[in-house]
């Protein structure tokens, strides 16, 4: 008799993923998973070694249980990165995850899990598929994203996803800016206030700062949701006295 298939479960693709010891804990906690890392820089004492022992996937692992996880790493910027591009996900389901991905590089981020089709102004289909490099078709449907967001500070006006949403509210691309500085009171409430009618508080400019975070995080969710993740929106993952930048934007087809 024929066994059942069983289901392959997604691929894990790491943004930023320095050593790669994000996924390495995932795999850990959720059991064996082909594994993408994506890092520009090259490091020492990776987790490639750690991830790759573990058994190979659920479809595979009845005939070859010796056979290992796939783990590759792409030494690439996550701006010339297409995801649509990398083999391993061909056919397959895809969880985006990242941490420490500073300012603009989670909107880069963002963008990269849905391939080609997403331009410039955070406009896409949203399809999950992409046409791939080299004209050869990759299709891959993203299913989750898990994003530890940072240093709002360094975020920038042509890499953010939702410009309309920054819009609606009535900012313009000269205000972004100044709100981006703004978010590093939510870390450094002691910052120069840079004028005004009368100087902030600390706690003023804390609340203001987290305010800013918030804002920011909010639109890229939001972009989410058009994109068919209902569900899209940000958590806290840790308590603020352990660390102040402790969000995390969760979004998945379920």
């Amino acid at each position: 008799a024929v066994a059942a298939a069983v289901a392959r479960p997604p691929v894990y693709v790491e943004l930023g993923a320095g050593r790669g010891y994000l996924s390495h804990f995932l795999c850990e906690a959720y059991g064996p998973r082909d594994v993408v890392l994506v890092e520009r820089r090259t490091y020492r004492n990776k987790a490639e070694r750690s991830i790759r022992r573990e058994p190979t996937t659920a479809e595979n692992a009845g005939s070859d249980p010796a056979a290992a996880v796939v783990c590759e790493r792409l030494k690439v910027d996550i701006k010339d990165l297409d995801v649509a591009g990398v083999g391993v996900v061909d056919g397959r389901d895809v969880v985006c995850t990242g941490k420490h991905l500073c300012g603009g590089a989670t909107d880069l981020a963002l963008r990269s899990v849905f391939g080609r089709r997403s331009t410039s102004d955070g406009s896409g289909s949203g399809s999950g598929d992409g046409g791939g490099f080299g004209g050869t078709k990759i299709t891959f449907t993203t299913k989750g994203v898990a994003i530890a967001t940072c240093c709002h500070h360094r975020c920038d006006w042509r890499a953010y996803v939702n410009k309309a949403f920054v819009k609606r509210l009535g900012f313009t691309s000269a205000e972004f800016a100044l709100l981006a500085k703004m978010s590093s009171w939510a870390t450094d409430g002691s910052s120069e206030h840079g004028g005004g009618p009368r100087e902030l508080t600390k706690a003023e400019k804390t609340a203001a700062g987290r305010s800013v975070k918030a804002l920011l995080d909010a639109g890229r969710a939001a972009w989410l949701r058009e994109r068919g993740f209902q569900n899209a929106t940000v958590a806290t993952y840790c308590d603020a006295s352990v660390s102040p930048e402790n969000r995390l934007l969760l979004a998945s087809r379920r």
